[in-house]
C-alpha cells in the first residue's frame, strides 16, 4: 500500500479533519447556547484532530 496515494490520504487525513471539526464546531455552539453536551463534543473533537495529527507524523515515517 502506497501512503502518498490521493485516496489514502483522503480516506485517512481529510474525512476524519473535517469530522474532528464538525464535532469541535458543534461542541463550542453547544457552549455559547449553555445545551447539554457541549464540553463532551468539543472534547472528542479536540481528541479526533490530535489523533489525526498523530497520525501525519506516523505516515510520514513510514
Amino acid at each position: 500500500m502506497v501512503f502518498s496515494d490521493p485516496q489514502i490520504l483522503h480516506m485517512v487525513l481529510i474525512l476524519p479533519s473535517l469530522f474532528g471539526l464538525l464535532l469541535l464546531w458543534g461542541g463550542v455552539h453547544k457552549l455559547y447556547e449553555s445545551e447539554p453536551g457541549g464540553l463532551t463534543n468539543t472534547i472528542f473533537g479536540i481528541l479526533v484532530l490530535v489523533v489525526v495529527v498523530i497520525l501525519v507524523f506516523v505516515l510520514r515515517n513510514l
